[in-house]
């Protein structure tokens, strides 16, 4: 039986947030700001956290979330294990329905973090977790799908000396 994942939206509304406390904190009018910038970073900002399973040996999709902002590189995420130790099962990112990752794989009897830093990321993009098992009676468990990325604000200095 496949599992078919959840969807779950993700926004900047933080970056918003974020932007006013740093000029707030700073005392920096809007019109000094030169430019901020959305970087990978292991900061998680978003994630899906159910547990998803699939018996399919075919690339699978089994969880989703959609991305609603632009984001030029993030560090992406998701923790994978076969539900008996010793079966070999495979993960990988998609976005929008085509391979953007690399096929990651585990045996383990605990779950792996699989991350991969990967974009550009534009609004309405789908990131997608896909995964398969190499025997059908041993589903490959798949959870915490996350995204990460920090936001640098850039300010004019003044150079003293």
């Amino acid at each position: 039986m496949t599992t078919t994942g959840q969807k779950v939206l993700v926004g900047l509304g933080f970056v918003a947030v974020a932007a006013a406390a740093y000029f707030l904190r700073r005392q920096v009018s809007k019109t000094e700001v030169i430019s901020w910038i959305i970087k990978s970073a292991p900061v998680l900002q978003n994630r899906n956290d159910s547990e998803q399973t699939t018996t399919e040996t075919e690339w699978t999709k089994v969880k989703e979330m959609r991305i609603d902002g632009k984001l030029p590189i993030v560090r992406t995420a998701f923790f994978m294990r076969p539900a008996v130790y010793g079966t070999t099962v495979y993960g990988r990112v998609y976005k929008n329905g085509v391979p953007i990752g690399t096929i990651q794989s585990s045996i383990a009897d605990a779950f792996v973090e699989m991350a991969e830093e990967l974009g550009p990321w534009n609004p309405g993009d789908r990131y997608q977790i896909y995964a398969c098992t190499s025997d059908p009676a041993v589903p490959c468990r798949v959870q915490w799908q996350r995204l990460g990325y920090d936001l640098d604000i850039m300010v004019p200095s003044t150079n003293i000396l």
